[in-house]
């Protein structure tokens, strides 16, 4: 879901870049969403190889006992 709205910012920086505003974003937004991920990006990284070092699954479900 994250690359998805970084995806769609950056379409629209890329547009506006070309002389073609989206018009639904504006330019502090997009800059804003693309900076976002320098914070994020190495918090993800190294929660997903801790996790990975310690066998923590992807994901995991409870019986429900029915």
């Amino acid at each position: 879901m994250i690359g998805n709205i970084w995806g769609i910012a950056f379409s629209s920086f890329l547009s506006r870049l070309k002389g073609k505003p989206t018009g639904k974003t504006n330019f502090l937004y997009e800059i804003s969403i693309m900076l976002s991920i320098v914070p994020f990006l190495p918090v993800a990284i190294v929660h997903a190889l801790v996790a990975k070092i310690i066998g923590l699954p992807v994901l995991s479900f409870k019986e429900s006992g029915l």
